[in-house]
């Protein structure tokens, strides 16, 4: 679990909207949109909370491998994704994208691609041993 002393998802929904833009997320449309603020919140906040809260397994998932994605220029995340490899005991792989932390708009042929790759060589093996 996250230990911020703001956590976004406690947030009033155009503070919540103002701290993702600060992360490079929201677009000045929807912040000068009350409707699509409105709209596009309960969501948000549902993304958050399962991100800001949660908290990790007292064992790592058997044979099920993961891969980390993320912005090379993310000064948010740090080494942060790393963690993910204690969540496995099989394999575990980190893929950069160019970009920050939404860095799927811009790379997202590249992503779909390595999404792509790294889903074929699962393709004819079970994923629990």
């Amino acid at each position: 679990m996250l230990e911020h002393a703001e956590l976004m998802h406690r947030m009033e929904d155009k503070a919540m909207f103002d701290a993702l833009r600060k992360l490079g997320g929201i677009p000045d449309q929807v912040l000068a949109s009350p409707e699509l603020i409105a709209l596009s919140a309960p969501a948000m906040r549902a993304d958050l909370t399962l991100y800001e809260t949660y908290v990790p397994r007292s064992k790592p998932l058997n044979g099920i491998p993961l891969y980390a994605y993320y912005g090379c220029n993310d000064t948010s995340v740090g080494n942060s994704y790393q963690a993910w490899a204690h969540e496995t005991d099989a394999t575990f792989e980190c893929r950069a994208f160019e970009g920050g932390h939404m860095f799927l708009d811009s790379e997202v042929t590249e992503l779909a691609n390595a999404l792509a790759s790294d889903l074929a060589c699962h393709m004819n093996r079970p994923l629990i041993a």
